[in-house]
């Protein structure tokens, strides 16, 4: 369980805007790929506008998978959280709190954070929809979610691993909006590639056994009486706007996509090409 470089870079990408702040908690207690200058290189490069922090300031943390890194809440404390707590199953990583979350958590906790970060727990937890159901739980409205989970090439690693439906799905019919949700393709020799996913467009891609995580955040916008339970194929998502540049083509695509038949008679014929054209189009260059 850590937070990777390439986790750090695109998190500074698509944050920089975003004016994180408040209450923050963790699922697990996670290692930092990197030192604080490390971190802050990133940052800058990124156009990112994080914390300085006096030396005082910086803990670091010997537990981690990378060796001896900046302890969490220093990564938190830069992204611009006041607070970081963690919640872990076991007491060995000395998490804030010791909690089972495939339990429903304790009535004090619930409506209590701004930001809730997943980085690789969900995964491991056998009851993911009570998992999920914390998370809906854990924040405030205004509060978000942040995932980053495997979806392909894990084997073993956990008890799951993801389809990207699933979280769209999930946070939709629980009132969350600004969902995000980009595909990060792991390459040794380059790093990592990232694609903006669009849960109509790129439910072909394939991306021929690499492995592959989900990053994926939206934000609590209301709150229910209970958890809702979502039914593939019956939700409406309302994705972030983007500026078109042709919008008759778009208005054209829009209504294609909502006619499964025709949509994936042309996706079927088109496979190997639409695939190439979506990694092409919806590449982030980092």
């Amino acid at each position: 369980m850590g937070i990777t470089k390439s986790i750090i870079k695109l998190t500074a990408y698509l944050m920089k805007d975003k004016n994180l702040s408040g209450d923050c908690i963790t699922f697990g207690v996670h290692g930092i790929e990197g030192l604080y200058n490390d971190v802050k290189t990133i940052f800058k490069k990124a156009g990112y506008k994080y914390t300085k922090l006096n030396k005082d300031e910086i803990i670091m943390d010997e537990l981690t998978q990378f060796g001896k890194t900046i302890h969490q809440s220093v990564f938190f404390k830069m992204l611009g959280f006041s607070k970081t707590d963690s919640i872990d199953c076991f007491p060995d990583e000395n998490p804030s709190f010791t909690l089972n979350i495939n339990y429903p958590i304790p009535k004090d906790f619930v409506n209590k954070y701004d930001c809730l970060w997943d980085g690789g727990t969900t995964e491991h937890v056998f009851n993911v929809f009570e998992c999920l159901s914390n998370i809906v739980r854990l924040l405030k409205v205004g509060g978000r979610i942040i995932h980053s989970v495997p979806v392909s090439g894990y084997i073993n690693h956990g008890y799951y691993q993801f389809s990207p439906i699933l979280f769209f799905d999930f946070y939709n019919a629980n009132g969350f909006t600004d969902i995000e949700a980009v595909i990060i393709e792991l390459n040794s020799k380059q790093g990592a590639n990232y694609y903006h996913y669009n849960p109509f467009l790129l439910f072909h891609m394939n991306f021929n056994k690499k492995k592959v995580c989900l990053y994926f955040t939206a934000i609590k916008n209301k709150v229910f009486k209970k958890i809702n339970i979502p039914v593939q194929g019956k939700i409406n998502y309302k994705l972030p706007a983007e500026k078109s540049k042709n919008p008759v083509k778009d208005k054209l695509k829009e209504i294609i996509q909502f006619i499964p038949f025709i949509y994936k008679v042309l996706s079927i014929i088109n496979l190997k090409i639409t695939i190439f054209k979506l990694k092409r189009k919806n590449k982030l260059i980092l």
